[in-house]
């Protein structure tokens, strides 16, 4: 017998945009709109039906969303990947939220501009995805994240709605910024179906120097950094398993990891003169601090990060560490002194005080995110699993899901209600998002 629901969701879309997906051995419906009337007509039959709702880009970033799936319908964006307006002079983009970054970095470059965020995740990402994760990789150190960078959503809301926030100009300051509270909201507010964006001229070249050394002098060269005037557009540190995995295809990485173990990597988006002064200042401090040092040409820079984006996405289990800036580098240290750094890559934005470990899908894998989480939570330290595997019920609890503070709860109720007083969309999440 037909199910009456499914059979509304293939009067809307097409029935072969219509699917099942099975999560925890649970199907899900799976619509895939192709236009804005058909994602509100969508939003409303779920609120008529009852069934809670869930929005994704490409079934990439699953693993962030929820731990067991438990929203009925996902409303799958991907067909929603068309260039709404795009002025070049202006340096703003109106997009589907459906479209993959790796296609808009593409058209962008046609005009020699880039939007400059790199997430680590699957080369197909949507940018509605990324943009409901606040996803982002290195180049966060000079660029930041996409709250810096979307200036203005269309969004479906839990009633069938369609508001705008933001707008299509950059200088865009009146009222309440409601585009920043949808970016990194996982979807738990709307269904974003356009987004508007601030993009950058791209940079004439970009390089990055890996300085390698002990815990300790690592660090001294990672304070003298942050007191210098240099303008690094990447500021990471990386363990030397992952960082001789990178500089692997570019023969260069004998020279790592011979005294000690960590690495630091410190890109430069300036033209060639300021390029060369950063690089000399990095040689003056690598001599000072006994750090081992290699320089990078654009052309090996971009291979480099290629490298390090394909290696990190193969990653089963992401376990992110909020800590300071100041203090990000002796946390690394005492971590890699304690369990086996050979089985795990380790990269943290210094920065933004945030550290990520990633684990393969091995046999090992739950005894060392274990001792990982068991080192981490005795520092005090708040941890995140930012993806887990499908199978994930060996993996130790972390902090981030028994410390949200009242008052934070009270917030998400009141902004929950708002949007969404009926829990179409926010039913599935602990405190909301």
């Amino acid at each position: 017998m037909e199910n009456p629901f499914e059979l509304a969701l293939m009067t809307i879309v097409s029935q072969e945009y219509v699917k099942k997906h099975i999560v925890h051995g649970t199907s899900r419906w799976v619509a895939s709109p192709g236009t804005m009337e058909e994602v509100v007509s969508l939003v409303r039959l779920a609120s008529e039906y009852g069934k809670s709702v869930t929005p994704i880009g490409a079934l990439r970033r699953l693993g962030t969303l929820f731990k067991d799936g438990q929203a009925e319908l996902w409303i799958e964006t991907e067909r929603l990947c068309s260039i709404i307006e795009y002025s070049p002079e202006d340096m703003v983009i109106t997009v589907g939220a459906g479209m993959r970054l790796c296609d808009l970095q593409h058209e962008l470059l046609k005009f020699n501009q880039f939007l400059p965020v790199d997430p680590i995740g699957d080369v197909d990402e949507t940018l509605g995805g990324i943009v409901a994760t606040n996803a982002w990789g290195p180049s966060r150190a000079l660029y930041g994240t996409l709250r810096d960078h979307v200036i203005g959503t269309r969004t479906v809301l839990a009633n069938g709605d369609v508001v705008r926030t933001g707008g299509r100009v950059v200088k865009n300051v009146a009222g309440y910024d409601l585009t920043k509270l949808l970016v990194g909201s996982f979807g738990s507010l709307g269904v974003m179906i356009e987004i508007t964006l601030r993009v950058r001229p791209y940079p004439t070249q970009r390089t990055v120097t890996l300085l390698s050394g002990s815990v300790a002098d690592v660090d001294r060269v990672r304070a003298e950094l942050m007191d210098a005037t240099l303008i690094p557009s990447v500021f990471e540190c990386v363990n030397t398993s992952l960082a001789r995995t990178l500089t692997s295809s570019l023969g260069t990485h004998g020279a790592l990891g011979t005294h000690g173990s960590l690495t630091l990597a410190v890109g430069c988006d300036e033209p060639e003169e300021g390029t060369a002064f950063q690089e000399g200042v990095l040689r003056a401090w690598s001599s000072s601090y006994s750090l081992e040092i290699l320089t990078f040409t654009s052309e090996q820079t971009a291979v480099l990060w290629e490298d390090y984006h394909m290696t990190l996405r193969t990653a089963a289990t992401i376990l992110r560490v909020q800590g300071k800036p100041s203090t990000l580098i002796e946390i690394a240290g005492t971590l890699l002194a304690a369990v086996n750094q050979e089985r795990m890559w380790l990269s943290g934005c210094i920065p933004a005080g945030v550290l990520r470990l990633f684990f393969a899908a091995d046999d090992d894998a739950v005894a060392l995110v274990t001792a990982c989480v068991s080192h981490l939570t005795a520092c005090g330290l708040s941890l995140h699993y930012e993806k887990l595997p499908a199978d994930h019920h060996d993996f130790p609890s972390v902090s981030q899901e028994i410390a949200i503070p009242d008052s934070k709860q009270t917030v998400h109720r009141l902004i929950y209600q708002a949007f969404d007083p009926a829990g179409l969309f926010s039913s599935t999440r602990l405190g909301g998002a």
